[in-house]
């Protein structure tokens, strides 16, 4: 079984006062703007020492924040010139699996970023081959990492407000990632609303409630990629839910949890407070929260797009100081490999039982063509 800390014949091996050695492959935005950051506000304990992706153009404009790094187009000559104690897998996510296994197989511990794979049996791959290596296989569900997130979660679990009856979630902005690769928008790549903003929110309802199953799903693929979908989900104690997701419409971006005796509210990414009340009453109650470092920005672009919410930095770092304290055996990883596989086996479940979402505006013709090449998307 996969341990939350590392076993005694290694773990001296890295002593206290060395900083972890760590490569980060693949060299996109979510490394730029994300992981490299972070990793340098965790300069005394972690030490990035190479760079690697298939662009020369990438390499050079990620070495700007890790300048003493050695960059590489290939992460398997990488991990052969440095041997690093771990590895960021931040490339798209089709290369995840190859990615992983690689580093595993070299000896480094792992961050993967979401969706850790596209398929359950991916997943399963990557757990065992960490298993084999005796090596930590962390995965990028940075969300887990909120006050606000662990603070409900504490709620739910405690009864504080009476076993929960319901939830509903409305996450939606249209899309405006400025990626450098068409992977958000291929099939077979993670394309689409579900896996790209569907593991971030479906590992955190998994957090808060038990044994969720799919009992419905539908979106608007029609032979591409899905920008808008909603589905409905049971839960232990009769719970039920429905969430909706879009990349082209914007939503109130809010999670609403109705318990027995009141209700919760989590607004989309929003790390330091939530709202709840008792039902019946006319108060709302906002609960403030706070942890060292959370108000304060890791960075700042002058591209409006780029400008990562405070909330998001913070979560990075402390995902990165909660890998590097758990290599050196002093904490459990936050989020288990397999947590995350249980999120990616229920998308993978919304994709194999979809339909066409109720669009009223298309007239019977379109509806039939539409229906058509919805059925011609492989599950």
């Amino acid at each position: 079984m996969l341990t939350a800390g590392p076993s005694e014949d290694w773990r001296h091996s890295l002593r206290a006062m060395e900083p972890v050695r760590v490569v980060v492959a693949g060299c996109g935005l979510v490394a730029e703007f994300s992981h490299l950051p972070a990793l340098a506000k965790l300069a005394d304990d972690v030490e990035v020492v190479g760079l690697v992706d298939p662009s020369p153009v990438r390499r050079e404009i990620c070495a700007r924040r890790a300048p003493l790094a050695a960059t590489f187009a290939d992460l398997g000559d990488a991990l052969a010139a440095l041997s690093p104690d771990e590895v960021v897998v931040a490339s798209p996510a089709e290369f995840h699996l190859e990615n992983t296994l690689a580093s595993l197989g070299a000896g480094a511990h792992v961050i993967c970023e979401k969706p850790m794979a596209l398929t359950s049996a991916a997943c399963t791959e990557m757990i065992g081959a960490a298993e084999a290596a005796d090596r930590l296989l962390g995965v990028g569900l940075m969300r887990r990492f909120f006050p606000s997130v662990q603070a409900i979660a504490s709620i739910v679990s405690n009864g504080v407000l009476g076993a929960p009856v319901s939830f509903a979630v409305l996450e939606g902005v249209p899309f405006g990632w400025p990626g450098k690769s068409a992977h958000p928008f291929r099939r077979g790549a993670g394309g689409g609303v579900l896996f790209d903003s569907g593991p971030h929110l479906v590992d955190v309802l998994l957090f808060w409630f038990d044994d969720l199953e799919l009992a419905d799903y539908a979106d608007d693929a029609m032979g591409g990629v899905e920008a808008n979908c909603r589905f409905r989900l049971t839960g232990a104690g009769g719970v039920t839910g429905t969430v909706r997701l879009s990349r082209d419409t914007f939503l109130s971006n809010r999670h609403l949890i109705q318990c027995e005796r009141g209700w919760v509210i989590y607004q989309y990414d929003v790390s330091d407070r939530f709202y709840w009340g008792w039902n019946g009453s006319p108060t709302a109650n906002c609960v403030m929260l706070s942890e060292p470092g959370w108000d304060r920005p890791m960075w700042a672009s002058p591209d409006p797009q780029l400008q990562v919410p405070r909330a998001l930095s913070a979560a990075f770092v402390a995902q990165h100081r909660n890998m590097t304290d758990a290599i050196r055996g002093t904490a459990s990883l936050l989020v288990s490999a397999r947590e995350a596989a249980a999120g990616i086996a229920l998308l993978e479940s919304c994709h194999a039982s979809r339909r066409l979402m109720d669009m009223p505006w298309m007239d019977p013709d379109e509806i039939a063509r539409a229906t058509e090449l919805e059925r011609k998307i492989p599950a």
